[in-house]
């Protein structure tokens, strides 16, 4: 339904959207739509305020959808939830938000390392074209469209009410992403325009995950590592009473040597008779 972006994150200068690298078409049944988005809790983002403040989402909002009070603050690398109203500028689906350049900021850095591929190099390049990647100048307010995306009518028509846009981390792959939101894998697939044989996805990227109900925080949990396969060495118990047999063992030929030195001894005294 969507193409995936791929590792088209890192060319900046391409401005080629067969990758969706702008943002998603606008293809679906409604101009917008409630939609999601997931970001992962680290500092100085790491609370609701925080995090609401810079993804200009609604904070009651965020912490009802994530089970927290206004206050909270999240535990690092937490995965939270993000309720966004998307919808179509232009030729694209985006949440638009704002952010003031820092020292050192790149348009890259800021897709990437603030916002964790939930924009990109080429939207922030696109959406701010009066200021080129080698004038940004700190104070700066630059616009910043967030992806997302609303559901085609083959998707509707299947019963999918939602799109989340996903950022994928490292390790991660579309089958165990797909059973976080216990969602099929080959819908995933498909509403991103992968398949069984092309599946290969990356961090930085999003990838948007069809749901027929809204996300809950009991889902952001990604499931433990699979048990390895190798079995581990079997240990094997010594007899019972082992030692009392050795004990038995170690008896008995103390007691034949000694019967053994007295027929020796017997038969020298009974030779010299």
């Amino acid at each position: 339904q969507q193409p995936y972006i791929g590792k088209a994150t890192n060319r900046c200068d391409s401005a080629d959207n067969s990758t969706s690298v702008l943002g998603y078409s606008c293809n679906g049944v409604t101009q917008s739509c409630q939609a999601y988005l997931t970001f992962r809790s680290l500092p100085p983002f790491n609370s609701v305020s925080s995090i609401s403040s810079l993804l200009a989402a609604d904070p009651s909002h965020l912490s009802q959808l994530n089970k927290v009070s206004q206050d909270a603050t999240f535990e690092t690398n937490r995965t939270v939830l993000v309720p966004v109203n998307c919808s179509c500028s232009g030729s694209h689906y985006q949440f638009n938000t704002s952010y003031v350049i820092q020292h050192g900021n790149t348009y890259l850095s800021i897709a990437n390392s603030t916002f964790q591929g939930l924009s990109t190099c080429q939207a922030l390049q696109a959406q701010n074209a009066n200021l080129s990647t080698g004038n940004l100048i700190v104070g700066t307010r630059i616009r910043v469209p967030l992806r997302c995306a609303c559901p085609t009518k083959n998707q509707a028509d299947d019963g999918v009410k939602y799109l989340l846009s996903y950022l994928v981390t490292w390790g991660q792959y579309v089958a165990a992403i797909s059973s976080m939101f216990g969602v099929d894998t080959g819908k995933t697939l498909q509403a991103n325009g992968l398949s069984e044989q092309n599946f290969n996805i990356y961090p930085f990227t999003t990838l948007l995950v069809p749901l027929q109900n809204s996300p809950s925080s009991s889902q952001t949990v990604e499931p433990p590592p699979p048990p390895s396969q190798q079995s581990p060495p079997t240990l094997i118990a010594p007899p019972p009473n082992s030692s009392s047999r050795k004990t038995w063992v170690y008896a008995l030929v103390g007691t034949l040597g000694g019967l053994a030195l007295i027929a020796v001894f017997g038969l020298l005294i009974f030779w010299f008779r």
